[in-house]
């Protein structure tokens, strides 16, 4: 383990996510004999599950988001158990989308996306301090019209595996998507929006 990150010799991060399921399960049965014996209101539930499995759940989450599908939905389910527990309700009573509204959080693939794009945005403003890291960005410097807008800005190299690589990926994926999207001045708020609007168009493609 390595700041809290199970590595194995294939980065399969098995081991990881099974971690982040036992520790996540012993807290939500914690919170929820907790809501149950104080009689704790929705607020109460949201913040507790904010503060004891979401922070599980994303923490290091730019590192081990190369998950494979069949891993990312474990993970996933973790999300939807806990959501739908601490709502007492059952997914014919609401669906997972409008769940997640209710407990102000994204859907893991919505979220880590955002979480890789912040990597770069940090990167680029030197809030994050680190001279390899901005140095594996490859910027997409072909020569446009002046008056045209480029529809990327990165060139990744074809490794999702690689954090950084992914994190150009998103990035070139949103500003597709939303041509106001500034990854040098958009705050985390804008970034969410951004990485939702892209989320639900693709979704509908």
């Amino acid at each position: 383990m390595d700041l809290g990150i199970l590595f194995d010799d294939k980065l399969r991060f098995v081991q990881h996510v099974d971690l982040i399921r036992s520790r996540c399960f012993k807290k939500l049965s914690c919170i929820l004999r907790t809501a149950k014996d104080l009689d704790l209101n929705f607020n109460c539930r949201r913040t507790l599950y904010h503060a004891h499995i979401l922070s599980i759940i994303s923490y290091c989450s730019v590192v081990f988001n190369s998950l494979s599908v069949s891993m990312f939905r474990r993970l996933e389910a973790v999300q939807k158990r806990a959501i739908y527990s601490l709502l007492c309700m059952w997914p014919d009573d609401i669906s997972y989308p409008d769940a997640c509204m209710l407990f102000d959080v994204l859907p893991l693939n919505q979220r880590f996306m955002v979480y890789d794009i912040i990597l770069v945005s940090k990167l680029l403003s030197s809030k994050i301090d680190a001279p390899d890291l901005l140095s594996s960005l490859n910027f997409y410097t072909r020569s446009q019209h002046y008056y045209s807008r480029p529809t990327q800005l990165f060139l990744p190299q074809l490794s999702m595996l690689n954090s950084i690589m992914r994190s150009q990926t998103a990035v070139n994926n949103v500003m597709r998507c939303d041509q106001n999207f500034d990854i040098f001045t958009f705050s985390h708020d804008n970034i969410k929006r951004s990485v939702q609007r892209f989320m639900s168009l693709s979704n509908v493609s």
